[in-house]
């Protein structure tokens, strides 16, 4: 049982030195982004940029949101009004202008075209179990 602890607080001591003589990690400026290919993600360069910067949406994120909630308050119409509020929370801080902006973009109506093709195909008892799941929290 000694020769166990005296391992262990060993090992501890050994990792608690390598991590305080560690070298720390590369700046953000030094790490190459990744290219989007699914449209531009807004930041506050955007000229229409949101007003929460801590919560940029890509273009093609807020069709598929507004396309999937619209689609769930079209088959679950006791509950669209909950789908309009999850909506509104998730547009929360992205000024009326910057949605707009985004929602006359190429990249927003290839994004709603597509979901709403694959929404289409997929079993209406399907979508609107997911729809109630979503309000759920599930």
């Amino acid at each position: 049982m000694g020769l166990r602890f005296s391992a262990l607080i060993t090992g501890t001591a050994l990792a608690v030195s390598s991590l305080s003589h560690a070298t720390p990690p590369p700046h953000a400026a030094t790490v190459k982004p990744i290219p989007s290919k699914t449209g531009p993600i807004k930041t506050n360069s955007h000229d229409s940029g949101p007003s929460n910067p801590a919560a940029p949406i890509s273009v093609d994120g807020l069709a598929q949101v507004t396309a999937i909630l619209a689609y769930c308050s079209q088959v679950d119409r006791p509950d669209a009004g909950k789908y309009a509020q999850a909506l509104a929370n998730i547009l929360a801080g992205h000024s009326s202008l910057e949605i707009k902006v985004d929602e006359s973009s190429s990249f927003y109506g290839a994004g709603a075209r597509s979901i709403n093709l694959q929404l289409a195909s997929l079993p209406v008892s399907s979508v609107v179990s997911a729809c109630k799941s979503f309000l759920a929290g599930r």
